[in-house]
C-alpha cells in the first residue's frame, strides 16, 4: 500500500487547540468550563463522559457549529470563531463528521450517499447519481472498495446492517479528503462486533492517512483499545488526560469512575 507524503513539520503543530474555553447556554448551564486542550496532528483522542459531560459541545466548537462564550478554538492555524461565510465554509471541508444514527438517506444507493460527501465543493444540485462527475463517481467507489462495501454500491442504503451503514458513512466522510475526522458516538448503535470493526477501520484510516480523529464514546474499553489519549469530562470540564499506552482492562473501571464522579456521589461529596 502507497502511503501519502507525510509533511513532518505539520506534524509538530497541533490540529486543534482550545484555550480557555467557557460555553454558557444560559441560566447556569455550562457546555464547557474553562477547557484547555491541544490535539496532536494524526493521533486518536477519545472524550470520554457521561451524557451532558460536554462531548458533543466540545466537538461542535471544532466546526463552528458553537462558538465559544469566552476563550478561543483554533483548527489547523485559524481561529474558528472569527469566520464566517466563505472561510468557514472552507475550513469545513477539511473537517468531517459522522454521528451516531449515520445520517443516510436511505432510498438512496449506497454509492450515491458516499458521493454526497462532495457537494460542498460542487456547484448546483444534484438529483441522480449520474449527474455527479464521473471522477466523483469513480473516487467514490474506491472510498467503498477502502472500507469492505464496493460490491454494495448500487445497494438501497437502508438494507445494509448498522455496521455497513456506518462504514458508507465513514466513506462518504474521507470523500472530502479531510484533515480531521470528528466522530460523535460512531458506535453507540452498533452491537460489539461491529463496535471493534467500526473503530479499528477508523485506527487503520487514521494511520494511512495522518487523519487527526476526535470521538466521543461511552465506552472505556474501546477507547483503550484504540485511541492514543483518552480526555475525561465531567461537567464541562476535563478531570482526565491520560495517554492509552500501557493501560490495562482492569484500569478501565477506575477511569470510568473518574470521568462520571461516581467516587464523589459514594462519598457524599459535592
Amino acid at each position: 500500500m502507497n502511503h501519502p507524503i507525510v509533511d513532518t513539520d505539520t506534524l509538530t503543530h497541533p490540529a486543534v487547540r482550545l484555550e480557555r474555553v467557557t460555553k454558557d447556554f444560559g441560566g447556569g448551564v455550562l457546555g464547557l468550563d474553562d477547557v484547555t486542550a491541544e490535539f496532536r496532528t494524526g493521533a486518536i483522542t477519545v472524550l470520554l463522559g457521561l451524557s451532558g459531560s460536554g462531548k458533543s459541545t466540545l466537538l461542535r466548537h471544532l466546526n463552528g457549529l458553537h462558538r465559544p462564550t469566552s476563550g478561543s478554538v483554533s483548527v489547523l492555524g485559524q481561529d474558528v470563531a472569527s469566520l464566517r461565510g466563505r472561510p468557514l465554509r472552507t475550513l469545513r471541508r477539511e473537517i468531517a463528521v459522522i454521528f451516531q444514527h449515520f445520517n443516510l438517506i436511505g432510498p438512496m444507493s449506497v454509492l450515491e450517499n458516499v458521493c454526497t460527501g462532495r457537494l460542498g465543493s460542487l456547484v448546483g444540485p444534484r438529483l441522480s447519481l449520474m449527474m455527479y462527475p464521473e471522477s466523483v463517481r469513480r473516487q467514490a467507489l474506491e472510498k467503498l472498495d477502502r472500507v469492505g462495501l464496493a460490491d454494495r454500491a448500487y445497494q438501497r442504503a437502508d438494507t445494509l446492517s448498522g455496521g455497513q451503514q456506518q462504514r458508507v458513512a465513514i466513506a462518504r466522510a474521507l470523500m472530502q479528503n479531510p484533515k480531521i475526522l470528528l466522530a460523535d458516538e460512531p458506535v453507540a448503535s452498533l452491537d460489539p462486533v461491529s463496535a471493534r470493526e467500526v473503530m479499528s477501520l477508523i485506527q487503520e484510516i487514521s494511520s494511512e492517512n495522518q487523519l487527526t480523529v476526535i470521538s466521543s464514546l461511552h465506552q472505556v474499553q474501546l477507547a483503550i483499545d484504540f485511541a492514543d489519549r483518552i480526555v475525561g469530562l465531567r461537567s464541562g470540564r476535563i478531570v482526565l488526560d491520560q495517554a492509552t499506552e500501557g493501560l490495562y482492562a482492569e484500569e478501565a473501571s477506575e477511569i470510568y469512575t473518574s470521568v462520571s464522579g461516581m467516587a464523589l456521589a459514594g462519598h457524599g461529596g459535592r
